[in-house]
């Protein structure tokens, strides 16, 4: 009875996809080579068709695990404050995730450098406001170190969008103690997600998207 009732629920309520992949599928044609900045253990490039793409982060383990999902054709090891590469060289730079765990000057210097190796666009997703993070999975540069508002990426020429779901309910569900209803409140609201895209300001997350 249980397996039946879970087999209704998720069709009702499918498993939920990162909206980024929609959004960055929509944004990068096909062929195109990519430089991901942070580029984590599971970058959303696996889902994309790039001729040849460079994944960077700072954590060793996280490397070493992309490469063994073989995500990336190239992959470096290292603090991205201190690389650099030519300019427009890439067809595209991205940044999911990335900019909040450096303090705000670094953030704004790294949104340089990423316009000047580009030759197409950018593009970045950061959290709408203030979301406290502490260090996980062992790794010191989780923790989040700056907050970036709309206004901020408008300022610097980004076209923003909203990411996931309504920024009060991600704060409302996370006060939640019983994990149950917590899954079951992130199932229903991911669904609704689709209606941030045009509201940025009320999202929990950014995109921001920046034509050269």
């Amino acid at each position: 009875m249980r397996g039946k009732l879970k087999k209704i629920y998720r069709k009702i309520l499918p498993p939920r996809e990162d909206p980024v992949v929609k959004y960055l599928q929509q944004e990068i044609k096909k062929g195109k080579t990519l430089l991901d900045i942070g580029c984590g253990k599971c970058s959303q490039v696996k889902y994309l068709q790039s001729n040849y793409s460079i994944g960077v982060d700072i954590f060793r383990n996280y490397v070493y695990e992309s490469k063994r999902k073989k995500i990336h054709s190239q992959y470096i090891i290292g603090d991205i404050r201190e690389l650099n590469f030519k300019p427009k060289s890439i067809d595209v730079v991205i940044a999911i995730e990335v900019i909040e765990h450096l303090e705000k000057h670094d953030g704004y210097t790294l949104l340089q450098k990423m316009e000047n190796w580009a030759k197409e666009k950018i593009i970045i997703s950061t959290p709408n406001g203030v979301w406290v993070q502490d260090e996980y999975d062992n790794n010191p540069y989780q923790k989040h170190k700056s907050v970036w508002q709309v206004k901020d990426l408008e300022k610097l020429g980004f076209k923003v969008y909203g990411v996931d779901e309504f920024k009060l309910v991600r704060k409302f569900y996370r006060r939640i103690k019983f994990q149950f209803i917590r899954r079951r409140i992130v199932d229903i609201s991911w669904k609704l997600s689709p209606l941030t895209y045009k509201l940025p300001k009320r999202a929990f997350r950014l995109l921001g998207v920046k034509e050269l």
